[in-house]
């Protein structure tokens, strides 16, 4: 989150002056920054009213329930257009971050010569490292959520 707030103000705030105003509003919302990580149920509040605490008026769009609420064509429909996406994950199981949000900033698409089938990679930025991660979009749970700037 802190991540693309940086970005939509073209980096006129340093990472930590954003971190700090993301992580007062995320402890209203239950976050403590050590056992216990954001529900991706609140990160649409949490982002807008962060952004609006650093200047920046957004109006995010939240979707929820990975091939109900959202599917592969919204996030690459976004980053296609230079927008980068929050992705947060609920107890997903599959050995991600729990009650954690990264930012999506790009995607690779392959096909599995074997069985013709499409893998959709997504290149994340996680204010925790300093590497971009891949998470495989065919593999996320359904209890998770995309957060936008609309």
């Amino acid at each position: 989150m802190t991540a693309t707030i940086r970005y939509y103000l073209n980096n006129t705030l340093t990472p930590l002056t954003i971190y700090e105003k993301v992580v007062k509003f995320a402890k209203y919302y239950g976050y403590n920054g050590s056992n216990c990580g954001t529900n991706p149920l609140t990160i649409k509040k949490i982002f807008n009213q962060s952004a609006l605490n650093c200047g920046l008026r957004i109006n995010s769009v939240a979707k929820y329930g990975k091939g109900i609420g959202y599917r592969f064509e919204h996030i690459k429909n976004r980053i296609d257009n230079n927008h980068p996406v929050l992705l947060s994950f609920y107890k997903d199981g599959r050995n991600y971050q729990d009650n954690h949000t990264v930012t999506i900033v790009g995607y690779q698409t392959y096909i599995i010569k074997k069985t013709n089938k499409p893998v959709h990679l997504l290149y994340t930025y996680d204010n925790w490292r300093k590497e971009y991660n891949l998470i495989d979009f065919n593999r996320l749970s359904q209890i998770s959520s995309i957060n936008y700037r609309i």
